[in-house]
């Protein structure tokens, strides 16, 4: 999140994303897609991320 905003406040960042976040959810549940995905943003776009198939831990930096 940092990449974001240096100043880090989270709150601000999420709220800029909230609705691609609530779209993206509505197009898993509309498609019957309940695996373990995430959205995570970055500077260039968004990033789905397969949960289950990660070796490491996802970090807010």
């Amino acid at each position: 999140m940092s990449r974001f905003d240096p100043s880090r406040y989270f709150n601000s960042i999420v709220s800029s994303q909230i609705e691609t976040w609530h779209e993206w959810v509505k197009e898993k549940i509309d498609a019957a897609d309940f695996r373990n995905r995430a959205l995570k943003f970055e500077k260039t776009g968004e990033l789905e991320i397969d949960l289950s198939q990660m070796t490491e831990n996802v970090t807010m930096d």
